[in-house]
């Protein structure tokens, strides 16, 4: 991960030569389980010395970040402290971490925003840490940096811990850290040198000889001050040895106290030729720097001689190497401040000017165009910071760092702006989901800049940011279709592999836009998956789960529900390999659309809890619309009306209060939807006739869900008796949705065939039932997201009724989809139609049905035997008598093919007479239905256990039982083995030997047949275990292996296979007392179980490892 930083920022200060204060890092060291140390004093005092030698002493690693001004962007303090982490760690990988900033895609609170890049860090960091925070005072007190910094406090593990150095408080309180004692604080009076330790500093670190009184004196006069004794140090060196004793009794004036710093730092600075003077004054506009940097500016060519010697003289200068520039210099924030008086008060401002502009020079050279860009500024050189900012920030901007473009946007004068369409394009940028308005006319002058300058990047750009600007404020300024129609050109003209990050962007936007808003998902898909692809060639995953997200949605719209649950695999994966509220929110919307249109309601109601949870927990109000949208959507599916039509209206409102246009329209739309499906008509055709007006304007035109609403409108004029209305209405959608080929055609010719046959043009409804009902069988759909169920029940008994050859089968298994009270008064229609086929369907519908409405039954057979019936457990009162579970343990026994009814006989009731032993049987079994279905319907049968040619068996739709998914897992398992297919293999037999919780039917203990059967079993289990602990062993997984081998002896504790691989594996893991053990407990199991002593192959295993 390359560091945007000069190493200066990430590093402490060096220690070349320190006064040992155990004191102090005794006591910081005794309270390391802190979650905060505050070291707080006055400037000067030694607090980065101070923390440096904690650092230095503690095994505990610390990372370091020096703060400068524009820490206070939270971002850029963010970026600082993950590089700092990244510096102190370089065998970590740490980017995914830099993508936190940059994927946000709306408006959020900032707390939620903190707490989630708290979060990724503290999840990264598995290991103790100290993160250092040095200067944080030079953040204003008003900046939202504090914010994050009271975050962190909050809200970082307990395993990192953070050490605050500071001059002054934070602007909020620590009064609760200071309560709970989890902040240790170091101020002033514990930082001062006690006599002791200034006595050191003058004479060990110093070299300077005085006397005890003399001594006393400066700790006097210094009041133990630490800046004090370096600056007084200073001023003695430059005395002959024998004057300093007088200097220090009689030279320093008591009534320059207040003022020493001053009084010391001119001693100081007056004391320097005046060539290092100006040295030190033009340098101090720098944060940090290199040496030759500092000649270049300065014309001073021994640079790096002069800052060694104050470094040396420990005045004020702190240093770290770097790599690749050498030693990194920077002033003690103190001494800067000193100096930078001196340059405001001695340079004229048109030298200053010159010197600000120097460095830009220096900077643009070296290509650090960033830092430049603030010299041009200061310079007023507006024409070059200009040419910078458009030159780095785009990819500033991608990295998060939008108040830093913000703020340098805020100095350069309007006139130059509106000449730049970069500058026009960031701006825009910085308000992205904000001023919606404002953004489409600066980027609308953007786009018409970069088109007369054939900027294509530029013209990628600001399509892509209007195409979402128009999407997300949902009233246009340019017609959405005009904007996609640029943008599909400019695409279709590239060649080659330009501009990667950009066409991608634009791609991914475009795919939105089509989905949404232009009226064709499947265009709409392929540029998704134009996105994707160059997501993944750049590595950048936070494109590529937009991407990928919106191709789902997009699949859900066209209709292509055999892909979808694919895609949305896709999608989860990249979820859990990219952990980010923003993209989680994104893929549980897409899947709400992926479940509601196949009408997996539940599912759709859990994704979308999800994304609101999501979503208030991390700040995305933005998104409250979105989500009652799709509550709108799902609750007529609920039969919630009431709540939907509160839902819909609270939505219009909030709509109309910020004039998204579109959003309005989809109100009344999915509005008219609902109360269609509760059949008032009336208000059903008002709300979609409004709807129709705005989807249909210039102002939010959406022709996917203009043709929508027309069938809906079909369907309700239908109802209401207008045919023609209705017939137009029909036309118009079923020509739109069959030239785009999505599905809502079928929702069209099922309204068709409805009219037609009410038309009395038998023919035609026949047409549009075949294709309507076709279609929907092609692509396996049972749910319909326009049509409500009593139109489908209409539609399914027409299909039955005119005996449609190849699709009748498709209408009766759609009727098992509506509930059977919807159903009932209906079929009493067909029991009375002439046709006897046709009775014969309604009879099987009603089986259908019947069966759709049971309760499935799971068996569980191993460890114990008990039957789960619709999610509970069937307690004893459930069954009638004992014969009825015996019968369903010797059903099961038989495998899912089930038993004969003879063999059943014999082992159950051997004993009685033919005759009575077939009585008993059929009483049993009669018992064992009544027990499964209390409301079992003589007419149709028993559902769950069948007697067919002499057979007993269980329904395999209703029905499961363990025992049968253990062997079949058995046979998947083996049967990949035999493929090569290693990895699926051992996922079959883990699932196995997970399902095994013990023996079967073990209540049975003297049966002869179940004991046979739990034999076998308990064979196949163990034969299991060896075999993943073969495969794991052969793929090096030497732990899975050995865990395997210990459940295989646990299962049979005289197995010698299983002791022998274990000492053998253990031995492999260089764990010889572990596997010596090993033997020594099969020795111990043979000896008390069989009288017996390993076989020799065991013992020659022992002898090899016992070496």
């Amino acid at each position: 991960m390359k560091c945007p930083f000069s190493v200066s920022k990430v590093t402490p200060p060096s220690l070349p030569k320190v006064v040992n204060r155990p004191r102090l890092l005794d006591r910081l060291e005794g309270n390391h389980d802190r979650r905060l140390i505050f070291i707080l004093g006055q400037a000067a005092q030694g607090k980065p010395t101070l923390a440096a030698s904690l650092v230095e002493r503690s095994k505990i690693p610390s990372a370091w970040v020096n703060i400068q001004e524009e820490d206070s962007d939270p971002v850029i303090l963010y970026y600082s402290i993950v590089y700092s982490i990244q510096y102190l760690i370089k065998e970590a990988d740490l980017s995914s971490l830099t993508a936190y900033p940059a994927s946000e895609m709306g408006p959020r609170s900032d707390i939620s925003l903190y707490r989630e890049w708290t979060n990724a860090i503290g999840g990264a960091v598995p290991v103790p840490m100290r993160i250092v925070l040095d200067g944080i005072d030079r953040v204003p007190a008003e900046a939202k940096a504090w914010l994050f910094l009271k975050t962190l406090l909050e809200e970082l593990p307990r395993h990192i811990s953070l050490i605050v150095i500071s001059r002054q408080e934070p602007p909020f309180g620590l009064q609760e850290l200071k309560i709970k004692k989890k902040m240790e604080i170091l101020v002033n009076k514990d930082l001062a040198f006690t006599l002791e330790e200034g006595n050191a500093f003058i004479k060990d670190i110093c070299g300077i000889r005085l006397s005890a009184d003399a001594l006393r004196r400066v700790h006097q006069f210094t009041e133990g001050w630490i800046g004090g004794f370096v600056l007084l140090a200073g001023c003695l060196e430059g005395l002959q040895e024998e004057l300093r004793e007088e200097y220090v009794v009689r030279g320093i004036p008591d009534s320059l106290k207040s003022e020493v710093f001053s009084y010391l730092g001119q001693e100081i600075f007056a004391s320097q030729p005046l060539r290092i003077q100006e040295f030190l004054v033009k340098t101090s506009i720098l944060e940090s720097f290199a040496s030759d940097f500092a000649r270049d500016l300065t014309g001073i060519s021994d640079a790096e001689e002069v800052l060694l010697d104050f470094v040396r003289r420990c005045l004020f200068v702190h240093r770290a190497y770097d790599d690749k520039r050498g030693w990194i210099f920077r002033y003690h924030l103190i001494f800067r401040d000193f100096l930078k008086s001196r340059l405001h008060s001695r340079l004229p401002e048109n030298e200053k000017r010159a010197l600000y502009s120097r460095a830009a020079s220096l900077l643009e050279q070296r290509g650090e165009l960033r830092e430049a860009v603030d010299f041009c500024l200061l310079a007023g050189n507006l024409s070059s910071a200009t040419a910078h900012i458009e030159k780095i920030g785009l990819s500033l901007l991608r990295t998060g760092r939008v108040g830093e473009i913000a703020n340098w946007l805020t100095i350069i004068p309007q006139d130059l702006l509106e000449k730049s369409p970069w500058l026009l394009l960031y701006l825009s940028m910085t308000r992205r989901f904000t001023n919606a308005a404002e953004n489409l006319k600066d980027l609308g002058n953007a786009l018409s800049l970069f088109s007369e300058k054939g900027d294509i990047r530029g013209k990628l750009m600001s399509l892509a940011l209007m195409i979402e600007a128009s999407v997300v404020r949902g009233q246009d300024v340019i017609p959405i279709k005009s904007l996609i129609r640029q943008a599909e050109d400019l695409l279709r003209s590239l060649g080659g592999e330009a501009y990667p990050f950009e066409r991608g962007t634009l791609w991914l936007q475009l795919g939105f836009a089509l989905t949404i808003r232009g009226g064709n998902p499947r265009k709409g898909l392929r540029a998704c998956d134009n996105a994707c692809l160059i997501a993944k060639e750049l590595g950048d995953r936070a494109l590529e789960a937009q991407a990928q997200a919106n191709a789902l949605r997009s699949l859900a719209w066209a209709g292509e529900f055999d892909q979808l649950d694919k895609k949305a695999e896709e999608v989860r994966g990249l979820v859990e390999k990219y952990p980010n509220p923003n993209i989680n929110i994104l893929c549980s919307i897409a899947n709400c659309d992926s479940m509601l249109v196949r009408g997996r309601l539940e599912k759709t109601l859990e994704y979308l809890q999800d994304a609101r949870r999501e979503a208030e927990a991390h700040g995305f109000t933005y998104l409250y619309p979105v989500t009652l949208l799709y509550d709108l959507l799902l609750e007529p599916g609920l039969h919630q009306y009431s709540a939907a039509e509160d839902i819909g209206n609270r939505l219009f409102g909030f709509a109309e209060s910020i004039g998204n246009v579109f959003m309005m329209g989809l109100a009344l739309l999915y509005l008219g939807r609902s109360y269609y499906f509760q059949g008032e008509y009336p208000k059903a055709a008002e709300r979609i006739t409004r709807s129709r007006q705005m989807l249909g304007s210039d102002k939010a035109r959406s022709d996917y869900h203009l043709a929508i609403s027309g069938v809906l409108n079909g369907f309700v004029s239908l109802h209401l008796g207008d045919y023609g209305s209705a017939e137009k209405d029909l036309s118009e959608a079923l020509n739109y949705f069959s030239e785009i080929k999505c599905f809502p055609q079928v929702d069209a010719h099922f309204a068709f065939a409805l009219l037609k046959n009410r038309s009395g043009n038998k023919e035609d409804a026949v047409v549009h039932l075949m294709a309507g009902l076709k279609l929907a069988m092609d692509r396996s759909s049972d749910h319909f997201v326009i049509l409500s169920q009593n139109d489908l029940l209409e539609v399914c008994f027409l299909a039955i009724e005119l005996e449609i050859e190849g699709v009748s089968d498709y209408a009766q298994h759609l009727l098992s989809t509506i509930p059977f009270h919807m159903v009932r008064p209906a079929l009493d229609r067909l029991f009375h139609n002439g046709s006897p086929s046709v009775r014969g369907i309604a009879a099987r519908i009603k089986l259908d049905i019947h069966r759709a409405a049971l309760p499935r039954i799971r068996i569980e057979t191993l460890g114990g035997f008990r039957v789960i019936r619709g999610g509970s457990v069937m307690r004893e009162e459930d069954w009638q008598g004992s014969q009825p579970k015996r019968l369903m343990k010797a059903i099961v026994s038989g495998g899912p093919g089930g038993v004969s009814k003879d063999l059943i006989i014999d082992r159950l009731w051997s004993d009685s007479a033919p005759d009575s032993a077939e009585k008993t049987f059929k009483a049993g079994l009669w018992r064992l239905r009544k027990s499964l279905e209390p409301d079992l319907v003589r007419q149709l049968g028993s559902c769950y256990v069948h007697l067919k040619n002499n057979q007993v068996f269980l329904d395999s739709e209703l029905c499961e039982a363990d025992v049968h998914e253990f062997i079949s897992l058995l046979e998947m398992g083996e049967s990949k083995e035999r493929e090569g297919d290693i990895k699926a293999a051992l996922s079959f037999y883990e699932k196995a030997i997970e399902l095994f919780k013990g023996d079967f039917l073990p209540e049975e203990l003297y049966t002869d047949w179940s004991q046979a059967r739990r034999v076998k079993l308990k064979q196949q289990f163990i034969a299991a275990l060896m075999k993943a602990a073969k495969l794991y062993e052969d793929r090096g997984s030497l732990g899975k292996a050995a865990e395997f081998c210990r459940k295989a002896i646990d299962a049979d504790p005289l197995m010698e296979d299983a002791y022998r691989k274990l000492m053998t594996i253990c031995a492999g893991q260089g764990k010889r007392n572990e596997a010596l053990k090993v033997y020594m407990k099969c020795e111990r199991a043979l000896r008390e179980g069989l009288a017996s002593e390993p076989e020799g192959l065991t013992k020659a295993i022992y002898r090899k490892i016992l070496g």
